[in-house]
């Protein structure tokens, strides 16, 4: 969510100092324009770095349950209700700890998924930039 942006935009910063700029002199002899530049080196050199903001920014909203609790508690009609305040609710709302407990398990299975996988990404572009 928008707590996240900072963190997004350095990492992407640094994504963005990390493209030579021999790419984009080579691309400017060869009479690339502004927009091919960006989408034949500039976006492909930063896919890496878009993935891992993607991913950490996908896990930090699916544990997002203080400012939802605060302000809104869940919204009218459950409209800004995500799993952590759903759990909250079900459990110490409703009293029904069986169906809490449920939710529990599919929002660790989420967030365990998207944390192997960012894993994952970082190991395989650790053991590219090594070799």
């Amino acid at each position: 969510m928008w707590r996240g942006i900072p963190f997004v935009m350095l990492l992407l910063l640094a994504g963005l100092q990390t493209i030579p700029v021999e790419q984009y002199e080579a691309a400017s002899i060869d009479g690339a324009t502004p927009l091919q530049k960006f989408r034949h080196i500039t976006l492909p050199n930063l896919r890496y770095f878009i993935v891992v903001a993607s991913t950490l920014d996908i896990i930090n909203t699916i544990r997002m349950f203080d400012i939802i609790a605060v302000m809104t508690g869940g919204g009218p009609v459950g409209a800004t209700e995500v799993l952590p305040a759903l759990l909250y609710n079900t459990a110490f709302r409703a009293n029904q700890f069986g169906q809490a407990a449920a939710i529990g398990v599919l929002l660790l299975a989420l967030v365990l998924f998207f944390s192997v996988f960012y894993i994952r990404l970082t190991k395989t572009q650790a053991q590219d930039a090594s070799q």
